[in-house]
């Protein structure tokens, strides 16, 4: 498996995590790439549990980087 900046990767919420809480894996393949961070996951968690669609993207790899946004959002950069 090989990831491009500008791939898009897949946000789980990991609501068992022994650590936290309110942990959201980022996936690509099912593969775990990362987490994001603990204070945006202690926010976007709340919002991704109320059932609010993000989208989210590679932006640099090394260290992992995503852009996460709304679908409206990124409807203007035909993303």
């Amino acid at each position: 498996m090989v990831i491009r900046p500008g791939d898009r990767v897949a946000l789980r919420r990991e609501p068992e995590n022994e650590y936290d809480s309110n942990a959201i894996a980022v996936q690509l393949e099912g593969l775990t790439l990362g987490y994001v961070n603990k204070g945006l996951a202690r926010r976007l968690a709340k919002w991704l549990d109320a059932g609010e669609e993000y989208r989210a993207f590679a932006l640099r790899l090394d260290p992992l980087s995503i852009l996460i946004a709304k679908p409206e959002d990124l409807e203007p950069l035909g993303l």
